[in-house]
């Protein structure tokens, strides 16, 4: 359990406004670019696989639901994303 937290307090640490203060990090401009997706579609995967790692894992406990959570919560980012994109672009079409 103790690993856990402390790679969710890694995991967390770019938020944090003392990597703020330092500036963008060119790192993530090379993973968007590598991968063909936006960085906040990347973002938004990345929070579902360590939600989804994280709620598993406490919840069941197994390396094997972890991992399973990590999948199930990629695929939600992946869908939340989609869905705040269709309607950006649905409220784009309907506004005058």
């Amino acid at each position: 359990m103790r690993r856990l937290i402390f790679a969710a307090l890694v995991a967390l640490l770019p938020l944090s406004g003392v990597a703020q203060q330092v500036g963008e990090a060119p790192q993530t401009a090379v993973v968007s670019a590598l991968l063909g997706m936006s960085t906040e579609r990347v973002v938004a995967i990345g929070f579902g696989v360590l939600g989804g790692a994280v709620g598993l894992h406490t919840l069941l406990g197994d390396t094997a639901w972890t991992l399973a959570g990590a999948g199930v919560g990629a695929m939600f980012g992946n869908w939340w994303y989609i869905q705040r994109l269709d309607d950006k672009r649905t409220s784009a079409i309907l506004t005058p």
